[in-house]
């Protein structure tokens, strides 16, 4: 596990210089403010939910959703794990992957423009299908850019 997560560092340079105590980096940009986002507020849906979730999203590439329907969505299991902070927004996103075990989403935001990548290891190109993504953020979003990047 750790060789696997060594290599998805090296292959996609999407190492975040963050720690559960810093909530987000701020780096600055020429123009803008790129803000990463900490990985512990990421959550990818749980598989058997995962179709619910794109269900909820329809066609929506993001959306806020209600404590309700994040503890609906995890089956109430873990969820004493997500941020507890009320400033945080909670949004569901349509992200895209490949292989989804072999991998993790990254995320950073300039503006009101959320970036969502999912990088990942396999032997041969697969599909890319919808994942679906818990994010909490602290400012609000207009549109987000989804992408998927994969590595032998």
């Amino acid at each position: 596990m750790a060789i696997r997560r060594f290599l998805l560092t090296i292959a996609f340079g999407c190492l975040m210089a963050t720690s559960p105590s810093s909530a987000q980096t701020k780096i600055a940009n020429a123009e803008n403010k790129q803000i990463d986002i900490c990985k512990c507020r990421i959550f990818k849906i749980p598989e058997q939910s995962s179709q619910h979730a794109l269900q909820i999203l329809s066609k929506n590439s993001f959306i806020i959703i209600s404590k309700y329907e994040i503890i609906t969505l995890f089956s109430g299991n873990n969820t004493g794990k997500f941020p507890q902070q009320n400033n945080l927004t909670p949004y569901l996103i349509k992200g895209t992957g490949f292989y989804e075990d072999t991998g993790n989403f990254f995320a950073s935001q300039i503006d009101h423009t959320l970036y969502v990548t999912h990088g990942s290891l396999g032997h041969t190109m697969p599909p890319q299908h919808a994942i679906p993504v818990l994010i909490f953020l602290e400012t609000q979003i207009d549109t987000i850019s989804a992408n998927a990047m994969m590595a032998q």
